[in-house]
C-alpha cells in the first residue's frame, strides 16, 4: 500500500488537496494537531511530543515507518507543496532500484555551502541558530563526509518502507533533535552514513509533478 502524506501544525500552511490525479491505490493522511475536512485528505489527529510544532512535523515527517508501519512505500509532501500527478506513478518510477527518492536542490550541491549561506553574518534575517550549525558542520568534518555529496529539495519526499529506510529515517530524525531543524543539513550525511543513495528528481520535472506555495504561517 502507498500512503501519500502531509503534515500541518499550528497556521504555518493550510491543508490543500492535491490537484488533478488521485491514485485509486494510494491512501491520504494528513497528520495534525487538529481535525480537517478537506477531501481526499483522511486527519489523523497526532498528539505533540515534541518542544514545539515545527519540531512535531519534522517528527512526522522523518519518521514514516513508525506512522504508517503499514505501508509500503509513502509520498511525504510539506504542507506548502501540492500533488499534481500520480503518486503511484512517482514511486512506481523513482523507486526502482532505490529505496528513497527527492528532488535535486537548486542553488547547489553541497551541506557545506548551504550551510555558510544559512549562518552567514550578512544575512538579514537569521532563521536557524548558528551555534548548533556550526557543530553539524564541525561533526561532518570531523566524519570526512565529502563536499558536494549532494543537497536534495524535501518539500516531496517518496519513501519505500524497507528496513534500512526505518534505519535511516531513525538517524535522521536524531541528527535533528542533536543539532538543527533544518533537515537537508542531516539529510544527506545520514544516506552518506549508512551507504543509502537517493534517487533525484531534476528541477524541471519537480515543477511538473509538484506546485510549491508559499508558507503562510
Amino acid at each position: 500500500m502507498l500512503v501519500v502524506y502531509t503534515v500541518v501544525f499550528g497556521a504555518y500552511d493550510p491543508l490543500r488537496p492535491p490537484l488533478k490525479v488521485l491514485s485509486k491505490k494510494a491512501r491520504y493522511v494528513c497528520l495534525s494537531d487538529k481535525k480537517y475536512d478537506v477531501e481526499p485528505w483522511e486527519s489523523r489527529i497526532v498528539e505533540i511530543e515534541e518542544s514545539n510544532p515545527r519540531l512535531q512535523a519534522l517528527r512526522c515527517k522523518t519518521l514514516s515507518h513508525f506512522y504508517f508501519p503499514e505501508a509500503e512505500s509513502s509520498l511525504f509532501l510539506a504542507g506548502s507543496v501540492q500533488l499534481q500527478t500520480s503518486a503511484a506513478m512517482l514511486a512506481y518510477r523513482y523507486l526502482r532500484g532505490a529505496d528513497i527518492a527527492a528532488g535535486e536542490a537548486w542553488l547547489d550541491d553541497c551541506v557545506y555551502e548551504f550551510a555558510a549561506r544559512l549562518i552567514d553574518p550578512a544575512r538579514k534575517v537569521q532563521k536557524w541558530p548558528a551555534e548548533p550549525i556550526a557543530r553539524l558542520v564541525a561533526k561532518l568534518r570531523e566524519d570526512q563526509f565529502p563536499e558536494h555529496f549532494g543537497r536534495p529539495r524535501l518539500g516531496a519526499l517518496i519513501r519505500r518502507h524497507s528496513d534500512e529506510i526505518a534505519q535511516f529515517n531513525e538517524l535522521w530524525w536524531s541528527l535533528i533533535q542533536e543539532y538543527s531543524a533544518q533537515d537537508q543539513l542531516s539529510f544527506p550525511y545520514a544516506s552518506w552514513k549508512l551507504d543509502l543513495r537517493w534517487n533525484s528528481i531534476s528541477r524541471e520535472l519537480w515543477t511538473r509533478y509538484f506546485v510549491a506555495h508559499p508558507h503562510e504561517g
